[in-house]
């Protein structure tokens, strides 16, 4: 290859960096609105504690969706990271203002884990949890109204 079709090669690899980091970026804020936005409905009906069979349903169907949108953003995080990896490692470690600056954070491996496993995992975990503590809230209101 030329060092003109090296440079071009490098242009295209940063713009498809730029847009995938942006695509991340998005995508995890936009996932955490909607994460929030589950959370806070299941907040306001868990809080109203009527044992009523509808309660129930409502927040198992909310904590299903949860697990789902987790598992989801997980999986969609996870693909656009590794792609971004790859661009890093199969072109722009070349360039040594960018390998100075990727050298430059040695917990780099530790920051894309927390952003692509720990996030998404810690969320499922919590919609789990959630899940439990509304069937034995609604099991302990039947027994003691019973």
């Amino acid at each position: 290859m030329s060092t003109n079709e090296n440079e071009t090669s490098y242009d295209r690899a940063w713009d498809i960096h730029c847009y995938a980091e942006k695509i991340l970026s998005d995508r995890m804020n936009y996932g955490m609105v909607a994460q929030t936005m589950l959370l806070l409905s299941f907040i306001t009906i868990f809080v109203d504690h009527k044992p009523h069979f509808l309660y129930l349903v409502l927040e198992i169907a909310i904590c299903s969706l949860g697990v789902i949108y987790s598992y989801f953003q997980y999986s969609r995080i996870f693909s656009v990271s590794q792609r971004i990896i790859h661009l890093q490692e199969k072109y722009l470690k070349n360039d040594d203002v960018f390998a100075a600056y990727m050298g430059a954070f040695s917990s780099r491996k530790f920051a894309v884990r927390i952003r692509t496993h720990v996030i998404p995992m810690a969320l499922i975990a919590l919609w789990l949890v959630l899940y439990l503590t509304s069937l034995l809230n609604h099991i302990l209101a039947c027994c003691l109204s019973a």
